[in-house]
């Protein structure tokens, strides 16, 4: 049986989300914003790349129900109603820094906030130390502003006395998107009311909203961490949910609820405390367009809040994976932005197929170093050589010749010339590589080390002492 196919399009019903985006202050009002990608996020340890588990600090969690209203995905800074009956969503919240957190590294507002969107009038569900109870209401039906950011461009600004660190370590992230996605721009404006605030905050949890919220909403940035944890955080800001909350996801991982640490309850549907986190979302819940991504930096890793060394998730049979290592977007990450925000997005770098108007180059990957550059632009790189040499330029037994050495990169890089097979430069110290050196070369005989190249005008009358000139020592890159 083959897995489900989500279809692959942008008008899948999704749901909105009261979020609060206005950072918790005393005595300050709270401003509601609609949340059109839902959310759901991930904690920073699950980056962990070892089996080696260290403790976090005990959680005190509180499980209750709130209403996710499905309703057709806004257009960029539209207006909707959501007039469709709600879906009732239990989760599982802990407080960090006077915000409620869901979904492991999600924020979802004041903790007065998401008592008031609960929808259950029985006492809420404790974990750790006793939670007030709180008068719960049900949420209420806005028109708000689409969770995206409009045009792509993502506004923010640093929290007072922020350090240089995780300023570093934000726009190194935000490189990581904008490198794989050139309609996406990441904006310093402290003027904005909806720029997003980068904010540290201790411990290893790291945190964002999902998309774009009314009052900007806050990214904190935990003391532990990677670029890939703050770039993950990052997609979630972009409008995207944890990759092993797909509804198909049984089809690809397996998921070991009692190895979890607690606080949790697996004995429950759903699951709650800190395995809430972990159980599966409702087709309906979000679009889910695009195949399952074993490899997302959205994903969670084997140890993500495993008790012990033993790994919560595990592929299927013939699934391949990865335990740690998610530092970037994937492939699939960027052509699910590109799919979110079908408006704007325009090329996805890396993808093998150019884009004349924003690519200089796409060579299938995002690595630099091999001619063309992780955001698609074409580079030199040090260990390429030019496929031609002016004619007569080369001096006595020495040739133009025109070759790559490394066939997998452009020609770039300065003319050369070759000496005749077997011999060297002349008066030149065998050993002196600014001068003359062999390397691996291909032609129509197959791969070629016993050449050596000169610079032009060199002459090479000097005999070599062995048919592959082996008195020559051998680069790996041009002169």
């Amino acid at each position: 049986m083959a897995p489900p196919n989500f279809k692959n399009i942008f008008s899948l019903a999704l749901p909105l989300l009261q979020l609060v985006s206005a950072a918790p202050q005393a005595g300050a009002s709270t401003t509601l914003a609609t949340i059109v990608v839902p959310t759901t996020s991930i904690s920073t340890p699950s980056y962990t790349p070892t089996p080696s588990v260290t403790p976090r600090t005990s959680r005190n969690f509180t499980t209750l129900n709130i209403a996710i209203y499905p309703n057709p995905l806004n257009l960029n800074g539209s207006l909707c109603n959501a007039t469709q009956a709600p879906e009732i969503r239990t989760v599982s919240y802990f407080m960090l820094d006077g915000w409620a957190i869901i979904d492991g590294d999600i924020i979802f507002g004041t903790e007065a906030d998401i008592q008031a969107a609960s929808v259950s009038n029985t006492p809420v569900i404790t974990r750790g130390e006793d939670v007030e109870d709180l008068t719960k209401r049900s949420m209420s039906i806005y028109p708000q502003s689409s969770a995206k950011w409009p045009g792509g461009n993502v506004y923010y600004k640093w929290a007072a006395g922020l350090d240089t660190a995780r300023k570093n370590d934000f726009l190194a992230a935000a490189k990581l998107w904008t490198d794989r996605l050139p309609f996406l721009h990441f904006i310093e404006d402290n003027a904005r009311p909806d720029a997003r605030t980068i904010a540290a905050v201790a411990g290893s949890t790291s945190s964002s909203p999902v998309g774009r919220v009314a009052g900007g909403g806050t990214i904190l940035i935990g003391a532990s961490r990677t670029v890939g944890i703050v770039a993950h955080e990052i997609g979630h800001t972009l409008g995207l949910k944890h990759e092993q909350k797909r509804p198909d996801r049984n089809w690809y991982i397996d998921i070991n609820c009692d190895q979890i640490e607690e606080p949790k309850d697996c004995t429950v549907t759903p699951w709650t405390g800190n395995a809430n986190q972990f159980w599966m979302e409702l087709p309906t819940a979000y679009n889910w367009a695009g195949p399952y991504d074993v490899n997302s930096i959205m994903h969670y890793q084997a140890y993500t809040y495993a008790k012990g060394n033993i790994p919560v998730i595990t592929g299927k049979p013939g699934i391949t994976f990865k335990t740690s290592g998610r530092d970037e977007p994937t492939l699939q990450d960027a052509r699910h932005v590109c799919e979110l925000y079908w408006e704007d997005c325009h090329s996805i770098c890396g993808d093998g197929i150019l884009s004349p108007q924003f690519e200089s180059c796409d060579d299938s990957n995002n690595i630099n170093g091999d001619g063309c550059s992780s955001d698609c632009k074409v580079t030199i790189p040090p260990n390429v050589c030019v496929g031609t040499c002016v004619p007569g330029a080369c001096g006595t037994r020495a040739t133009c010749e025109v070759f790559n050495p490394f066939t997998s990169a452009t020609h770039f890089g300065d003319s050369y010339c070759v000496c005749q097979a077997g011999y060297r430069a002349t008066g030149v110290s065998a050993t002196n590589t600014d001068l003359q050196y062999r390397m691996t070369w291909k032609n129509g005989y197959g791969d070629q080390t016993h050449r050596v190249f000169v610079k032009p005008g060199q002459d090479c009358t000097e005999l070599c002492t062995d048919v592959n000139c082996s008195q020559v020592p051998l680069k790996d890159s041009c002169r």
